[in-house]
């Protein structure tokens, strides 16, 4: 049997695969099966160019299984004979992306009809599973799978999601996917775990981020299902919303006049679509600062009996995590559909949650220890800024600490921000005397 080693690398390789490589080769040659083994490396910084000419080399020397190995990762012992008796025509080892929070390099689909490829987020060690997608990382090829499959065997590609919006596919899934269009399936091997050096990423990262991507995997889950029940739509029509979400606020924005501070807060108690922006942040682009900003606050203030007031609270995310934490928390919102949506989610996940209606009564007189207006006083209209940051001050007592975050201006890219004025900057610097 005529084995190719087919190793594509940029100009620097870590020692720690060089030593791993040379410990696989000696098993190979020692192991007794009497493996004719040959080697191709091909340099470059064109990833999909690379996987094609040493797949033609190998082909080209009538190797019978090509297994690919990249230069940058860390075999484990006897990985290649396993991957080899295992006589399926595409298995990929287990390795780890390197960036946070390390998902296996593998995807998977949600059924037969699904276009997308989808992170793999479940599974079990030592198990063999069929998969949409592998990276070519360590992964061992039938030759007859490359001749049934057109060339390029490795592409970029781009593509359209469900929205009609561009993506880019990787060169390893277009292999994987026209693969499967020939009728070959897709395997991992999660008992063969692999490092992935460079920065060093292996199991162990994977597992500390493990449990917390179960806990925003389920987080989103919620979310959708209490936007399904308060809208009374589907999960699909939801989904659609979060892409739409910037055309449909945006559509009833321009029905604000602008210089009339009545109807921009009309708008803010009264928007039907702003929840889908908000909400999309938080699972998204907002979430590492939302948890790192949980975590400060547990090391700032240890006591859950201390009292923290989330003003503007939009869609509730940062109190839903501190309200979870244990402490003892109060929103205050003036969009009606998003307290409709706290509401309806606080309670049917036990968290409880205090509200101040808006407007503010003047009775009102509770004072909180933590006071957190983030990405707030950039939609208040000037006439309207000094009076929101009096009553915020109304809320504080002797050492309660305000933490907020803003982003004035720029009206091109966020048409609901005003601009900073000296006036502004004044009275904010007031809010944290």
């Amino acid at each position: 049997m005529r084995l190719g080693i087919c190793i594509p690398m940029y100009t620097v390789v870590p020692s720690s695969f060089v030593v791993s490589f040379l410990h696989r080769l000696t098993e190979l040659n020692t192991n007794g099966r009497n493996y004719e083994v040959k080697i191709y490396v091909e340099q470059g910084t064109v990833i999909d160019l690379s996987r094609n000419q040493l797949v033609k080399r190998a082909l080209a020397d009538d190797c019978d299984y090509i297994m690919m190995i990249d230069a940058d990762m860390v075999l484990p012992v006897n990985a290649i004979d396993d991957l080899i008796d295992m006589n399926l025509d595409i298995v990929s080892g287990l390795y780890f992306a390197k960036g946070k929070p390390y998902y296996p390099v593998a995807r998977i689909k949600k059924d037969k009809d699904d276009e997308l490829h989808h992170m793999l987020e479940e599974f079990e060690f030592g198990k063999v599973m069929k998969v949409a997608g592998a990276g070519m990382g360590c992964c061992l090829i039938k030759a007859k799978v490359f001749k049934d499959i057109k060339y390029p065997y490795f592409k970029f590609e781009w593509k359209e999601d469900q929205y009609g919006e561009p993506y880019q596919m990787a060169e390893d899934l277009y292999f994987c996917e026209n693969a499967g269009k020939a009728g070959y399936d897709i395997y991992l091997n999660t008992g063969i775990v692999c490092g992935h050096f460079g920065t060093e990423v292996d199991a162990s990262h994977f597992l500390v981020y493990k449990n917390q991507v179960e806990k925003d995997k389920a987080n989103r889950e919620e979310v959708i299902e209490a936007l399904m029940k308060l809208e009374g739509i589907s999960e699909e029509e939801v989904m659609q919303r979060f892409h739409d979400r910037f055309a449909l606020r945006e559509t009833e924005w321009n029905k604000v006049d602008k210089t009339n501070p009545k109807a921009v807060e009309d708008y803010y108690i009264n928007n039907k679509y702003e929840i889908y922006d908000q909400l999309h942040w938080h699972l998204n682009d907002r979430r590492s600062f939302d948890k790192k900003m949980v975590l400060d606050v547990l090391r700032n203030y240890p006591d859950k009996s201390t009292e923290i007031l989330d003003y503007g609270a939009g869609s509730g995310d940062i109190a839903y995590l501190l309200a979870k934490e244990g402490y003892m928390v109060t929103v205050c919102e003036p969009n009606k559909k998003t307290n409709e949506f706290m509401s309806l989610r606080f309670l049917k996940n036990h968290v409880k949650v205090k509200r101040i209606s808006y407007p503010v009564s003047p009775q009102y007189t509770n004072k909180y220890d933590l006071i957190l207006c983030f990405d707030v006083l950039e939609h208040i209209p000037d006439e309207k800024f000094k009076e929101t940051i009096e009553v915020l001050k109304k809320f504080k007592k002797p050492g309660t600490q305000v933490l907020s975050t803003v982003s004035f201006g720029a009206q091109n890219v966020h048409p609901m921000h005003f601009d900073y004025t000296d006036e502004k900057k004044q009275l904010i610097e007031e809010l944290f005397e």
